[in-house]
């Protein structure tokens, strides 16, 4: 999260501040680009949605097939170490 977090900083479209009263705390929010680029983006999931032809369940189910398969591929790396190269 910190990665994404200090690039969408660098490009200017958040914030990032620590709390003065809890310096574990870091808050984030949008710079006026920021809130820009939510409102040009805000369609961009339907608009995917519509090209696929997919009904919001049917995408859901293919996340969730598509989590259970890295889960596996995970599991099998560990158990059969990295692929040969």
């Amino acid at each position: 999260m910190s990665l994404l977090l200090k690039r969408l900083e660098r490009a200017g479209l958040i914030t990032r501040r620590r709390r003065y009263d809890d310096e574990r705390v870091v808050e984030v929010s949008p710079t006026e680009p920021g809130w820009a680029v939510r409102s040009r983006a805000s369609g961009i999931p339907a608009r995917m949605a519509e090209a696929t032809g997919m009904t919001p369940p049917e995408i859901a189910a293919l996340r969730d097939t598509l989590e259970v398969l890295i889960m596996r591929l995970r599991a099998a790396e560990l158990r059969l170490g990295p692929p040969p190269r």
